[in-house]
């Protein structure tokens, strides 16, 4: 392959410059570790939950605790990422975190993981702290990299947040949700699954890229934890929603149930804003700060 093609190839690979800023590579180390902890749990507190209950709308319900918890957490995080030090925020919600995935194996190794109510407040805890992290990692990104790395640098982030994720649980969105839930072979749904990681994959850089250039630094944090409560705390109400649904309907329905709404409402929005469509680099020049 001649020299021309590897550039041109090479053009549609990551962007790894972000990478060669000291400061965006320490965070984003430090959030791949933490991705991947994080991962396991959202297998393992759902399975330990059902495993006690034999119940999906118990499941359902931690959903409601993370989703209360987060919205307390982002909001007021957003706000004091506006008026403190931002590192400060972010150090101490990962302090929170290591904390509670401590007591998660500690309930299980000591306690025996029978407790509802404790598996409950840790929940909680884990809303909060992961409610911090993120609204505070956004708030800060922009100013560790250029505006002009902003979409790299939140592919990189996107990258080790759903790559952990399909580590330990997968992500899945739109029309591959509904494949998943006509799935009657594991490859079938594992590769729905995959599609659906990607897709969330362009969505989650994109979107945080095109708000981080439009918002002042001054706004950056109560901005961002209003952006934190949507991407986060969305997929807890559908775990809600699909938790209660699944304890009195066929699984499968639900899920693909799920997959024509989202479909459907990502049409609609489409269709509706077209500035989202035809949005450019160029519409994001004077925006931020």
């Amino acid at each position: 392959m001649n020299t021309s093609g590897v550039r041109s190839l090479a053009a549609y690979g990551i962007d790894r410059r972000p990478l060669a800023i000291a400061a965006y590579r320490r965070l984003w180390v430090a959030s791949a570790v933490c991705a991947v902890g994080g991962s396991f749990s959202v297998v393992a507190i759902p399975a330990q939950l059902f495993a006690v209950t034999g119940s999906s709308a118990a499941v359902g319900q931690s959903a409601a605790v993370s989703l209360v918890t987060l919205v307390v957490a982002a909001l007021w995080t957003g706000a004091v990422a506006d008026t403190r030090d931002r590192r400060t925020v972010l150090l101490t919600g990962h302090v929170g975190l290591v904390l509670t995935y401590a007591a998660l194996w500690a309930q299980t190794a000591v306690l025996g993981g029978g407790s509802v109510a404790v598996l409950m407040v840790l929940v909680a805890c884990q809303g909060l702290a992961f409610g911090a992290i993120m609204t505070t990692m956004g708030a800060v990104l922009p100013r560790l990299v250029p505006a002009q790395f902003l979409p790299a640098a939140n592919s990189l982030s996107a990258l080790v947040r759903y790559g952990a994720y399909m580590t330990g649980a997968a992500a899945a969105w739109g029309v591959t949700v509904v494949v998943l839930g006509l799935a009657a072979q594991l490859w079938l749904a594992l590769a729905a699954l995959v599609v659906g990681g990607a897709v969330n994959f362009v969505l989650s850089t994109f979107r945080n890229a095109i708000t981080q250039a439009l918002t002042d630094d001054a706004l950056r944090g109560r901005v961002q934890g209003s952006l934190t409560i949507v991407t986060i705390g969305g997929p807890q109400v559908g775990n809600l929603v699909h938790g209660v649904a699944a304890s009195v309907l066929e699984p499968r329905l639900v899920i693909c149930a799920g997959g024509v709404l989202t479909t459907v409402t990502v049409a609609v929005i489409a269709w509706r804003v077209p500035e989202l469509r035809h949005f450019t680099r160029q519409d994001s020049e004077g925006g931020g700060g």
